[in-house]
């Protein structure tokens, strides 16, 4: 059976459902790991497959020859990666779980068993399975000596755990659903409520207010709920321990990085670096230049002997290039043209003298396209998703000339078959004349040698309404609350209240003084942040809170502080709120 390992647990579910599928070459989306051996499988009233000690999938034969799909998962952990990981294999696993099933099969007697016992079950032989591979077999003294022995009496368990989630008659048979199929969605339709689990967070913390909900990925400091967010970090982290482990590798790994200005690539990066889970801390070092401090070539040619330098110093070198898309020579991302030899062939030419810089890892940040599609779609020629393409009329000479008007003014007046590009106001003349000539003529074959992507979301919804999801909702409103949440404890102390019993080493589930109606501000009423995450803080910055001890409307910054960092529209409405 193959399905993926680590991404998310979206994707391990989708790729089992798709396991269990017949298939069918008339379909015009077919299941892409489809397995004809497991056919037979399908005949039985149960099929279950364990996911490691985190989870299960199951199977169940309906009427009419149907199935019916459901998982249990721990959200916080991805198959064998849980929180109790020792070396080592263990015997018995399986059949602490297995004995579960047979203690429920055989109180049912012959009748079909519910799927609902059959969950309480499996969740029962998970938590046996768990309980019996953190303390091992017991051990048996006799005679003959030491004997290693299965612990009949750990097994039995009559509560299962609260740490797992119940995902019932999951319906991904359409591709459009699979592709967009969140846990968090899923949840938040079901059972959770977005305000409060939000509000929970600012005040409570995000351990406290999300604890084993839905899938949450902690990077270092960096945290997201975003399943798409989570399948690329931990695709391109692994592509990097991968690479670092390599002992035959030559040249540079090289990554991409999208995301809106002020969406926190350099922060995500960083701390996806420090929690390798195969590499320690202190081996890696992670080098940052920003292109647009750069002048001339010669500031890259010693960008590059530095890395070289500390390359040969025995170090795992991992090289952040900010704003790799900064005008050079009359060309956006004009400076990849000199990145191409190094990037293929891991050396590099100065005054004809060739010279080796190893086999770091690059790491290239856009500051302005916000995913790589949008750069694909620029270099083409094709409008972004939220780019309306402009619009060509041909005047006709027997008909009346037709006007083109920019900024309500007239600027042309044609009369023949001249095909014309009317020029909107939103898209002034002189910006509409940008043509793929103005990008460099590089940029393809940079995208060629580049070996993973990851386009980091900020805090701000899609531009366009039409393309938002609800998964991206709850996605941005989360991330907000986190981000809040994490710049009080960072600099606003004050505002926490800790438990006079206990001495916290941090602010992670102290309780903080906020007011919701504010929480309600920040998170749901103000939806353009226009820098990103450097808006957001910003606002509290600007915010009265010194020798506060509650955060109220009233300590935020005036009316006008608020005019450079949000949208129009949200401007508006706080004119009106606050005004």
């Amino acid at each position: 059976m193959q399905i993926s390992q680590g991404l998310s647990w979206e994707k391990t579910i989708i790729d089992l459902f798709a396991a269990f599928q017949p298939k069918d070459t008339n379909t015009e989306f077919p299941f892409p790991y489809s397995d004809d051996n497991l056919a037979y499988l399908r005949v039985f009233n149960y099929v279950i497959v364990l996911i490691e000690r985190q989870g299960c999938f199951i199977v169940k034969k309906e009427k009419n020859n149907t199935s019916s799909y459901h998982a249990v998962i721990i959200p916080n952990e991805m198959e064998d990666n849980d929180v109790i990981s020792k070396t080592g294999e263990m015997l018995g696993l399986t059949t602490s779980t297995m004995l579960h099933v047979l203690e429920v099969t055989n109180k049912e007697n012959d009748s079909p068993l519910a799927v609902e016992n059959m969950i309480k079950a499996l969740k029962n032989g998970l938590c046996s399975m768990r309980k019996i591979y953190n303390f091992g077999f017991e051990i048996k003294n006799d005679q003959t000596g030491n004997e290693l022995i299965f612990p009949f009496l750990e097994w039995k368990i009559n509560q299962p755990s609260n740490d797992f989630l119940d995902l019932t008659n999951l319906q991904l048979e359409d591709p459009d659903v699979r592709n967009k199929f969140t846990i968090v969605e899923a949840v938040f339709n079901a059972k959770e409520k977005l305000e409060e689990t939000c509000y929970s967070i600012v005040t409570n913390g995000w351990e406290t207010a999300i604890d084993k909900k839905f899938p949450v990925a902690k990077f270092g400091k960096f945290i997201t709920t975003d399943r798409f967010e989570i399948e690329q970090y931990h695709e391109i982290q692994k592509l990097i321990e991968d690479h670092f482990q390599k002992s035959s590798k030559t040249r540079p790994l090289s990554i991409a990085v999208f995301g809106e200005p002020g969406s926190g690539k350099s922060f995500a990066i960083k701390q996806m670096t420090e929690s390798f889970t195969t590499i320690e801390k202190d081996d890696i070092s992670f080098l940052k230049f920003n292109l647009s401090h750069f002048i001339q070539i010669q500031d890259l040619y010693e960008a590059f002997q530095f890395i070289r330098d500390t390359t040969l110093k025995g170090k795992k070198v991992l090289v952040f290039w900010d704003e790799i898309d900064v005008e050079f020579n009359k060309c956006i991302y004009g400076w990849i043209d000199f990145f191409l030899q190094v990037m293929q062939d891991g050396v590099y030419y100065q005054a004809s003298i060739e010279h080796s810089l190893g086999s770091p890892v690059f790491i290239f940040a856009s500051s302005h396209d916000i995913s790589l599609e949008e750069l694909l779609g620029k270099i083409k020629g094709i409008p972004a998703k939220d780019e309306k393409p402009n619009e060509v009329v041909t005047a006709n000479a027997n008909a009346e000339p037709v006007i083109i008007v920019t900024n309500d003014e007239p600027v042309k007046t044609v009369t023949n078959d001249e095909p014309v590009k009317i020029v909107t106001n939103d898209e002034p003349e002189n910006n509409a004349s940008k043509t793929d000539n103005h990008y460099s003529t590089k940029i393809e074959d940079w995208i060629s040698r580049i070996h993973g992507h990851i386009d980091i979301k900020g805090i701000n919804p899609n531009k366009d309404p039409e393309l938002r999801v609800p998964a991206d909702t709850i996605s941005v409103s989360l991330r907000k609350a986190i981000l809040l949440r994490s710049i009080l404890e960072k600099q606003w102390p004050m505002l926490f209240s800790k438990d006079l019993d206990n001495e916290y080493d941090d602010f992670r589930k102290a309780t903080c003084n906020i007011e919701e109606d504010l929480i309600d501000l920040l998170i749901f009423k103000i939806s353009e942040f226009k820098y990103g995450i450097r808006s957001f803080e910003s606002i509290i910055q600007m915010s009265h809170l010194h020798d506060k001890r509650r955060f109220s409307p009233s300590c935020l910054p005036s009316l006008d502080q608020f005019r450079a960092h949000v949208g129009d529209s949200d401007f508006k409405y706080l004119k009106n709120k606050l005004g």
